[in-house]
């Protein structure tokens, strides 16, 4: 595994290259809040006003440089994750191939994944081709074997079921 902010498709600044809003860095933080939760058993609002006050802003993160991220996102992401865990787990595990369980997958792939499913869900305004690249980027922050492509093919599968349309329309003009 490798450092969060270390990921081969983000800037020095932590964020990906055309995001002047702060968009990957919301997704990134979403999932370290969403890790951190489970490991403090803290409650949403409480991890969500933490890293509001001390770490959205941007600035020094575990020995690198941050940027900004976008709160509404950040914050809509925890609380819609959050609220919808097992809907989100019930998708993602009928889609894992049939030798894994979610039990076998680790945490912070699992919250990858989560976010991931919860923004094709529930953010109409992002191509569902963007948020499945901005989830392997997370993945890639992560991890430096195959659990992007595991992110990828997920995320793919699930994106052809619940927005079927865009995808085939990204299909047609590939």
């Amino acid at each position: 595994m490798v450092s969060p902010i270390e990921s081969p498709r983000t800037t020095r600044k932590g964020t990906a290259p055309g995001d002047p809003v702060g968009r990957s860095s919301a997704r990134l933080m979403a999932v370290q809040a969403l890790y951190q939760m489970e490991l403090m058993g803290a409650t949403v609002a409480r991890i969500v006003e933490e890293f509001v006050d001390y770490r959205l802003t941007g600035g020094d993160m575990e020995g690198a440089s941050c940027a900004p991220a976008n709160k509404e996102l950040f914050t809509g992401l925890v609380h819609g994750v959050a609220s919808t865990t097992e809907e989100l787990n019930m998708l993602i595990s009928e889609v894992l191939p049939d030798q894994w369980s979610l039990k076998r997958v680790e945490l912070i792939l699992l919250l990858i994944l989560q976010c991931g499913v919860y923004e094709l869900r529930s953010c109409m305004d992002v191509p569902p081709k963007v948020t499945i690249t901005e989830y392997v980027d997370v993945a890639h922050s992560f991890y430096g074997g195959k659990e992007p492509g595991m992110v990828n093919a997920v995320l793919d599968h699930l994106a052809r079921e619940l927005r079927s349309q865009e995808m085939a329309v990204g299909k047609e003009q590939a």
